[in-house]
């Protein structure tokens, strides 16, 4: 959320998700008590961004996507976070899978993996 709430700051819609309902609801939570206030200013005009969850599980297909996510448009930007965990191929097929279907060759993705969240993976 953190990550979100800075792009929110800068003026992009944010959507963060996890594939977990529980997680979710306490993202939501966690979303409207943090994110109160964000205006960015563009071109001498106030914007604000908007901040909203979803649950998104990794290999959804095309349709399932589109209605979890809400989104019209490929992102430009797609930032995740200590998504991998383990070392199940099945888990990095599915992320792999889910970023082709959400981006395009004009999406910039940015994958963070530390070793606090998933030790021992590669």
């Amino acid at each position: 959320l953190h990550s979100g709430r800075s792009a929110a700051h800068l003026g992009m819609d944010v959507i963060a998700t996890d594939g977990d309902g529980e997680t979710v609801q306490l993202l939501g939570y966690n979303t409207r008590m943090n994110t109160g206030g964000i205006t960015s200013v563009s071109g001498g005009r106030r914007h604000l961004p908007s901040v909203r969850v979803a649950q998104l599980k990794w290999g959804q297909g095309p349709k399932r996507l589109r209605n979890a996510t809400g989104l019209s448009k490929r992102p430009e930007i797609l930032v995740a976070a200590d998504v991998i965990y383990g070392r199940d191929q099945t888990n990095v097929e599915s992320i792999v899978r889910t970023m082709r279907l959400l981006c395009d060759e004009h999406t910039l993705v940015i994958l963070a993996h530390g070793q606090g969240a998933a030790p021992g993976v590669w």
